[in-house]
């Protein structure tokens, strides 16, 4: 709660707005007036009209980063708590859950800003991304919103899989504790590429038969947030699902996240071919692989490189192919706009890519440098939408660890040299 004077002040401010008159035409999901302190603290501000989901993100703009939301019903203060678990909000919710009413006047409580946010793109869909590619029906999803460093996270679940508590026999997420989950990722990857390049995400957790594609999401979709179909007791009603239980959800979570940059903004140049996957796709896959395995923790690192290493060494002479090779083998999509198909040239590149760019890893680092350095290069230079090759990668790999990066490169990327596997992994951290 808000400490007594501040909130006796507060809802002062709040008699007196409570005259406004009616919102004004257009100002659906943000605030028509009010501006938060500098340094945190309480703001009084008038909505525009629209969900609670779009809070967050609204104060956001007028330099608030919400801690919580504060309306006056029928003389009782019902308050909105950014990131807590549902029950602690319900009043609130239950009151505005067909949205907030234009006009009304609300206390807002900010967390202070330390430093500056770098500006960041306006979150859009691509006009070549499918339509309702992101969307959803409010009606049918559970939503919570969080503020990570600026950008705005919005996470939507299909209340079927909110509401249960089991999923194959595995103990489901509640809608809370999938938002931190999807947080956790995306405060891991800000560590490896420093920024967010948007000021707002859209996480969609789709339920059985809610597909607006007409296929099977992939991460591509919306920025590389993931939109996998997911099933409730029984087989997935379009592709392979991605399963919203507590077990089963942190990996794909981690790498359809690092897909956010890494596959999204990060592109390799199109090699012309009819497939999906190309020399390049080492990176795209094989190091968000890595990654996923390197930001989970110890345990699903070791089994991930040794499940790697076991697919490398059955490929047999395969494994030796180089990495263009590879993908010059691996299946063409069913048609237009639809989702890759899949064989064991597709398995091949994505645990082989993950086994090189942990050789990359460990060798950059014995030039003081690493990975994360070569991936936060890379985004620097291609995460406004140039894009790369392989000789791009090496020349940012050589620049980072020196000359002999070339070799490494002729040997494991473009040629067909086996990989020198070690027989323990170190965990780079």
């Amino acid at each position: 709660m808000m400490p007594a004077r501040r909130l006796a002040a507060a809802l002062v401010g709040l008699a007196c707005l409570a005259l406004v008159g009616p919102s004004e035409a257009g100002a659906e999901g943000r605030f028509t007036s009010g501006e938060a302190p500098p340094g945190g603290g309480v703001a009084i501000a008038v909505w525009g009209g629209g969900a609670v989901a779009d809070l967050p993100g609204a104060a956001l703009a007028i330099g608030c980063d919400l801690r919580s939301a504060w309306a006056t019903v029928s003389g009782r203060l019902l308050g909105s708590i950014a990131g807590a678990p549902a029950f602690v909000s319900a009043e609130f919710n239950q009151q505005f859950g067909d949205g907030i009413p234009g006009g009304t006047p609300l206390i807002l409580l900010c967390r202070a800003r330390s430093g500056s946010v770098a500006p960041k793109q306006a979150w859009a869909i691509p006009a070549s991304y499918p339509a309702g590619a992101l969307q959803y029906d409010r009606a049918r999803y559970a939503v919570d919103t969080r503020v990570i460093e600026g950008t705005v996270v919005e996470v939507a679940v299909h209340r079927d899989l909110a509401a249960a508590a089991r999923i194959d026999g595995e103990a489901a997420h509640s809608v809370a504790s999938f938002a931190d989950l999807v947080s956790e990722a995306f405060r891991a990857h800000l560590g490896v590429f420093g920024s967010f390049p948007y000021d707002r995400y859209r996480v969609v957790m789709r339920g059985p038969g809610d597909d607006p594609l007409g296929s099977s999401p992939t991460s591509e979709w919306g920025l590389g947030v993931p939109m996998g179909t997911s099933v409730i007791d029984g087989p997935a009603v379009s592709g392979p699902p991605h399963p919203y239980t507590r077990t089963s959800a942190r990996d794909w979570v981690v790498h359809e996240m690092f897909h956010a940059w890494n596959g999204s903004l990060m592109r390799p140049q199109p090699a012309g071919g009819p497939q999906v996957y190309q020399a390049e796709s080492w990176l795209v896959e094989g190091a968000t692989v890595y990654y996923t395995a390197r930001l989970v923790d110890d345990a699903f690192y070791a089994a991930e490189l040794r499940d790697a290493t076991q697919d490398y060494l059955a490929a047999g002479r395969d494994g030796t192919l180089s990495f263009a090779e590879i993908a010059a083998r691996t299946p063409a999509p069913a048609g237009p706009g639809l989702a890759p198909g899949y064989n064991e040239y597709v398995r091949l590149l994505y645990q082989k890519g993950a086994l090189v760019s942990y050789l990359l890893d460990e060798t950059l680092r014995r030039s003081g440098s690493s990975l994360d350095a070569l991936m936060r290069a890379m985004y620097g230079e291609f995460g406004s939408g140039r894009q790369y090759t392989n000789a791009d990668v090496r020349r940012h790999a050589i620049a980072l660890g020196g000359g002999g990066l070339g070799a490494f490169f002729d040997a494991y990327v473009e040629g067909d040299a086996a990989l020198p596997i070690p027989s323990t992994f170190v965990y780079l951290r």
